[in-house]
């Protein structure tokens, strides 16, 4: 990768984590169409779809594992939901049989991943 798409990259996710940030009361809020589509504004590929999962996995990570009731586990459950679909959802288009299978595994191991980046499974949780 050239020097120059390095720095876009990083300017790039500078500004898509910069209105994850600010939309992340929208997300604690239930509100989550609005808050990706404010974060899709910027980049509606790739990029912008990590985005949205990194902002659902940090407010995930910042409620924790200790679930203290219902209403907080359940926005967890579909803050975890949106972060995995998000991440399956950000593969490219497969342009060869290698390529697909590659990104079938991927997508297939996306929800031990963010469990892993989280620190717990939310639907192994209970009140």
């Amino acid at each position: 990768m050239s020097d120059s798409s390095t720095l876009y990259l990083q300017a790039l996710n500078r500004r898509l984590d910069a209105e994850a940030a600010a939309v992340m009361p929208l997300a604690l809020a239930g509100h989550f169409d609005q808050a990706e589509k404010a974060i899709l504004a910027i980049d509606r590929d790739v990029y912008g779809q990590l985005a949205a999962a990194r902002m659902y996995i940090s407010l995930i990570s910042a409620l924790g594992g200790a679930v203290a009731d219902q209403k907080d586990l359940a926005l967890i459950r579909l803050m975890f939901d949106r972060a995995v679909e998000l991440r399956e959802g950000a593969y490219p288009m497969p342009h060869t049989e290698e390529e697909s299978q590659r990104y079938q595994e991927g997508s297939s191991q996306d929800r031990g991943r963010v469990v892993s980046e989280i620190g717990f499974d939310p639907y192994a949780q209970t009140t």
